[in-house]
């Protein structure tokens, strides 16, 4: 929360890629998520779409694949570097 609360004040700027919102979307929508933040479908549609508005888009132009241990999180790591 804190990290976001110094995006929403200008302290540090958001990177997103299409793939990585996708990703967003599809882990806050679990049902163990939704139960765990206590936030319905819409409401995380909505924060996702916060996040997206003040967010730079980064188009990916080099894939840095294989880096990390874990394969999901390949597309943060490709969304920073290109960003």
């Amino acid at each position: 929360m804190a990290l976001l609360n110094e995006a929403l004040s200008g302290g540090i700027e958001i990177l997103i890629s299409t793939a990585l919102v996708l990703e967003y979307e599809a882990v806050l929508t679990r049902a163990e998520h939704l139960r765990a933040s206590e936030l319905t479908l819409g409401e995380v549609e909505k924060l996702l779409d916060a996040i997206c508005r003040m967010a730079s888009e980064v188009i990916i132009h080099w894939q840095w694949r294989p880096q990390l241990l874990d394969p999901d999180d390949e597309m943060v790591l490709e969304t920073a570097i290109n960003g």
